[in-house]
């Protein structure tokens, strides 16, 4: 279970117009987790104790509290920006992997984060310009690992095709640090520009990974970690048009989405167990350009009360572009990945009443 509390006050001094506006939080926050584990493959987990393995259930009884300061100061530049500075602190509780074989504890993670930025408007608030950057470092980062289930018969390891996984803190801090840009733009009347862009880079500690590799080697160096589910580069941008049509109001969106691709298992493949050279690499998603549109007739009456309907025709990765986003790659399986949805078409009727 989880228990938090959050407040926050923000002052402003008599400074310039009122153009000063301070703002500090706290939060405390307290997490409970308790479990056990009893069965492995329908056998009784075993774990060594004081150098002898003991089969039976593992018990997870842990408790974590925690308190996570925030402070902003903002100022008003002008009628139209407003440029800001931000600290603050955050947590993820830890506990122990469902999928794991040992139910092993990992401890929480935490983040000190600064952030800078402007909100801005202009060219008569038709215009909205946004951006920011930040930096942070990250403590005991929560990776995991998951590795072949392996039977031992015989004395002979022999592969499954079952997985197990173990989460486990990278050592050391890692950094955290990122820009990003949104811009809209209102030209005409019922025409709205809008894109965004985000580079985002996070870099992790060498942890050791707690799975053997094939043949049952363990690798006890600390090896490079990957950036997962995030691209570094992102960018994205949209049109949206509406024009009257007597009593009825035409549609039009486009929009236009681009990222360079992003790991999804943390580490490389294998290693050579003395050098620490890489034998297999873990490859990188594809990098994606995808265009989504729609077209729709809207406000559309029915009947003499307010109901009213719009039809609606759409298509998502209109270009029909194809890449392979999520890419994986094992010793014994190989490179697998899936592909990105094809070309898709839709008709959508909504009734608002």
């Amino acid at each position: 279970k989880s228990v938090g509390v959050f407040g926050q006050a923000t002052w402003t001094p008599p400074v310039g117009s009122d153009m000063l506006h301070l703002t500090a939080g706290l939060r405390w926050t307290r997490d409970q987790k308790n479990g056990q584990l009893f069965t492995i493959n329908g056998l009784a987990p075993t774990i060594p104790v004081n150098g002898v393995n003991v089969s039976g259930p593992i018990a997870l009884d842990a408790s974590w509290s925690r308190l996570d300061p925030m402070v902003n100061l903002s100022v008003d530049l002008s009628d139209g920006i407003m440029a800001y500075g931000k600290w603050s602190t955050g947590y993820r509780s830890g506990g122990a992997s469902s999928r794991s074989l040992s139910y092993r504890k990992f401890n929480p993670e935490s983040v000190s984060m600064f952030e800078i930025g402007a909100k801005t408007e202009f060219w008569d608030r038709k215009a909205r310009l946004n951006v920011s950057g930040y930096y942070g470092d990250y403590k005991d980062i929560q990776l995991d690992f998951s590795g072949l289930y392996e039977d031992i018969v015989n004395g002979v390891r022999v592969a499954t095709t079952r997985t197990t996984t173990d989460v486990v803190n990278a050592p050391g801090t890692g950094k955290l640090k990122g820009l990003e840009a949104e811009l809209t733009l209102a030209p005409a009347e019922g025409l709205t520009l809008s894109g965004s862009f985000a580079w985002n880079s996070v870099k992790i500690p060498a942890t050791v990974n707690p799975f053997p590799q094939t043949g049952g080697v363990l690798i006890t160096k600390p090896i490079p970690i990957y950036q997962v589910y995030t691209p570094k580069y992102s960018a994205s941008g949209a049109m949206d048009y509406e024009v009257p049509l007597n009593d009825l109001t035409a549609k039009f969106h486009l929009d236009v989405n681009y990222d360079n691709g992003y790991y999804i298992n943390y580490t490389d493949v294998e290693y050579d167990p003395i050098s620490r050279a890489v034998r297999y690499t873990q490859p990188k998603g594809d990098k994606a350009f995808i265009v989504n549109a729609r077209v729709s007739l809207a406000d559309i009456k029915l009947g003499s009360d307010d109901t009213k309907m719009t039809l609606s025709i759409w298509s998502r990765n209109l270009l029909n572009e194809q890449h392979v986003f999520y890419k994986s790659a094992s010793a014994r399986a190989g490179v697998s990945g899936f592909f990105n949805d094809p070309r898709t078409f839709g008709f959508d009727i909504n009734i608002k009443m």
